[in-house]
């Protein structure tokens, strides 16, 4: 019986250091990743009845429908659970189809556990929302820059106004400023 040294020994010799060292990091990414699936799914048997409450709880409160938690229910959320999805995960996915569905008569039969936390679908709502996030980061950026850029032209409201004198100067200033690169451009 060889010793996993050995082993080592003979698989650099067969395929090379920098293809076995591959290899083997392969193999304990995907011994961590087992074994991190086993523990999680281990903590999700613990209270999985308690999981779903929270999540049908969570959906209820944003529709103002009122679902029971029966056995076909639990099966899908636990699934997506033991997909290793969290309960904020649930949540995001809740935020954004009743954002998108509520309002829309047709769309709002479909505001049930069955096709939110469906396995096919659930990952696409679940960037979905990842997307509306990011528009949601960008539109508030553009806020903030607008209002720097509002409080630059008006001045801060920590800071003095100009004059009425003052101001009339900065505003020959720019226009002899736009006057002389008009003159440059023309030439």
């Amino acid at each position: 019986m060889k010793t996993l040294r050995e082993k080592h020994d003979e698989l650099m010799q067969l395929v090379g250091e920098s293809e076995a060292k591959r290899l083997l990091h392969n193999w304990y990414d995907r011994a961590i990743r087992r074994e991190h699936k086993r523990a999680n799914t281990v903590a999700h048997v613990k209270d999985p009845v308690s999981f779903c409450r929270q999540v049908l709880e969570d959906l209820q409160q944003r529709t103002g429908i009122e679902y029971r938690l029966g056995k076909n229910t639990q099966t899908i959320i636990i699934a997506r659970r033991n997909d290793g999805f969290s309960l904020e995960d649930f949540r995001h996915v809740n935020e954004v189809k009743v954002r998108d569905w509520l309002e829309d008569a047709l769309m709002r039969d479909y505001l049930v556990p069955a096709t939110l936390y469906r396995a096919s679908k659930f990952e696409r709502y679940l960037n979905q929302y990842n997307i509306w996030q990011w528009d949601l980061e960008i539109t508030k950026e553009k806020r903030k820059m607008k209002k720097e850029k509002r409080s630059l032209h008006y001045g801060r409201d920590d800071e003095k106004k100009p004059s009425a004198e003052e101001a009339e100067r900065i505003s020959k200033i720019f226009q002899e400023t736009i006057k002389n690169l008009g003159k440059k451009k023309r030439m």
